[in-house]
């Protein structure tokens, strides 16, 4: 199969609005079932920080249901890519189609330092205003990053595929991208679409930045964006629940069950206290 630059570009690019959409409005929709330890504290300092529930409950979350759906969604995506590794890098490969700019994404956006800042300035600005929304992103936004770090590094040695480069056999999944797309997670968790779409767009750019330096394939980046959607998601799940226990309303909290009576039936609302 042959892509023409020009179909391709448009392809890519609308591929990358709608997985960025996709992703950022699933927050929306999905049922979360987020269960924690018990409710954030009202305390300030790092006293307050409770490092063992929040990495207990962001683990927990990553087996749940709603993560099992991603890790699936997440693998057929992958071995999708694996389809268009070789025309993806023909595509890109020191081609210039980034204009330069890719330099972004390699030397900054996928090093995990804007996400160590990010996480760390607003970690820092929720103490300061005494806000405890902006204390939890950014902790969960620190705690995603070491998770998403350690998973990508250990399934690295693990699979060992050899770079499109030949440089080493890490390729597999890219680093870069997981780092950057775990924050990008975890923001779109917190403030949803509007600032996921956004993100998760940049994230498209630094797995392109990769692919451009001839340092990963196409399916790399993708295998990178899932570590960082289900880490990141599940670590921002886990402190969203923290700090609102009952941030699913009712609705959580209802089972509906058909109750069927002779020449009819009724609906029954149970209500969980």
């Amino acid at each position: 199969m042959t892509f023409g630059s020009i179909s391709l570009r448009k392809r890519l690019l609308h591929l990358t609005a709608a997985f960025a959409l996709a992703l950022s409005s699933s927050t929306a929709l999905a049922n979360t079932e987020a269960t924690v330890s018990d409710p954030a504290s009202d305390e300030f300092g790092w006293r307050a920080y409770r490092p063992l529930r929040n990495f207990k409950d962001g683990f927990g979350l990553m087996v749940d249901r709603q993560s099992q759906w991603t890790l699936l969604g997440g693998s057929l995506a992958v071995i999708a890519a694996r389809q268009f590794d070789g025309e993806a890098q023909d595509y890109f490969n020191r081609k210039g189609r980034l204009g330069g700019s890719e330099r972004i994404g390699n030397d900054f956006l996928g090093t995990g330092i804007p996400g160590v800042l990010l996480g760390s300035g607003f970690w820092i600005a929720g103490e300061s205003l005494k806000d405890k929304k902006l204390v939890h992103l950014g902790q969960a936004n620190l705690e995603a990053l070491l998770v998403t770090t350690l998973i990508t590094s250990a399934v690295k040695v693990g699979v060992g595929r050899e770079r499109p480069d030949g440089s080493n056999t890490r390729s597999f999944p890219s680093g870069h991208t997981s780092s950057w797309t775990a924050t990008a997670a975890v923001f779109s968790e917190f403030y949803g679409w509007k600032v996921g779409v956004p993100m998760y767009m940049l994230s498209a750019f630094t797995a392109a930045s990769r692919m451009s330096e001839n340092r990963h394939w196409l399916s790399d980046t993708v295998g990178g964006a899932l570590v960082g959607v289900w880490v990141g998601r599940s670590f921002a799940r886990a402190h969203l629940a923290q700090l609102e226990p009952n941030q699913n309303g009712l609705a959580s909290r209802v089972r509906w069950m058909p109750v069927y009576e002779p020449g009819g039936g009724q609906i029954v609302a149970q209500l969980a206290w």
